[in-house]
């Protein structure tokens, strides 16, 4: 039985040959946080976390000039910097974990800037399909906190507290 282009019924269908979405709520972000001088509870922060975007990957071409015209060959891979929003929580120290891998990266106390094996850590991303079976992960490498924003008050709003961070990943292999 072949697909109709014409409708729907491959997309979310009664077939096994159907279309099943992947749902963008169904993961998990697990982090590394164990090592110097980071203090917290890693599964604490896994469970907090609200919102991940998986790094972009670029290439940008080396150009090659040759008489009249150009050719392009594959340079140097990069990955952007991704924001993570996490659930802030009083009775468990969500921000604390997060501030103590911050803090490791630069102390603002001491104005030290520690050795990247001290704060590089590992992290994993599994997105998993509606039967909660894993459907697909994704590896990131070098992972650090660039930025953190603990949030703030409005005596208008009645939603919780989110922690903001912004983490660079060296890189992100995705196991398809």
């Amino acid at each position: 039985m072949g697909f109709n282009m014409l409708n729907a019924d491959h997309v979310a269908g009664m077939g096994q040959n159907s279309l099943e979405p992947q749902r963008v709520n169904n993961f998990t972000l697990i982090i590394g946080l164990t090592g110097q001088g980071i203090s917290g509870d890693a599964r604490l922060l896994q469970l907090a976390i609200d919102s991940f975007k998986i790094p972009a990957e670029s290439n940008s071409p080396i150009m090659i000039p040759y008489g009249n015209e150009v050719r392009k060959v594959a340079g140097v891979a990069k990955w952007e910097n991704v924001t993570c929003n996490v659930k802030d929580f009083v009775d468990k120290d969500i921000l604390g974990s997060i501030m103590s891998w911050f803090n490791v990266v630069y102390d603002v106390r001491t104005g030290i800037v520690n050795h990247s094996f001290v704060y590089k850590r590992q992290g994993l991303l599994v997105a998993y399909g509606p039967d909660g079976r894993q459907s697909r992960t994704f590896n990131l490498y070098g992972l650090w906190p660039t930025q953190v924003d603990p949030g703030g008050g409005d005596m208008a709003s009645n939603t919780n507290n989110m922690i903001t961070m912004t983490l660079r990943a060296d890189k992100c292999i995705s196991n398809l």
